[in-house]
């Protein structure tokens, strides 16, 4: 069903053209009041990072930011912290102050 759920996400955004505007709203990173609403939007978020040029593996909500794990060209994975808007990414010191 993820799958499934991943590539109408992704038909979605390349037909209609649908970015980023659904973060706008509110403060909150995944807008879905229900857990399955928001693996959709994890989903989305996952092919919106990787449409941008980060290859994400998995994504989830921290402390206001994206939270991905990426994968690096050596096939190691590392967290990077993510504006949830812009997809900038956010420096660990950052966070801390």
């Amino acid at each position: 069903m993820l799958k499934s759920t991943l590539v109408a996400a992704t038909a979605a955004i390349a037909l209609l053209g649908v970015a980023l505007p659904v973060y706008a709203s509110t403060g909150s990173v995944f807008q879905g009041s229900t857990a399955e609403a928001r693996q959709i939007d994890a989903a989305r978020t996952l092919v919106l990072l990787r449409q941008s040029g980060i290859d994400a593996v998995s994504v989830s909500e921290w402390g206001g930011y994206l939270r991905a794990d990426v994968r690096q060209s050596d096939g190691h994975t590392v967290m990077r912290l993510f504006q949830p808007v812009t997809f900038e990414p956010v420096a660990f010191d950052t966070v801390t102050r």
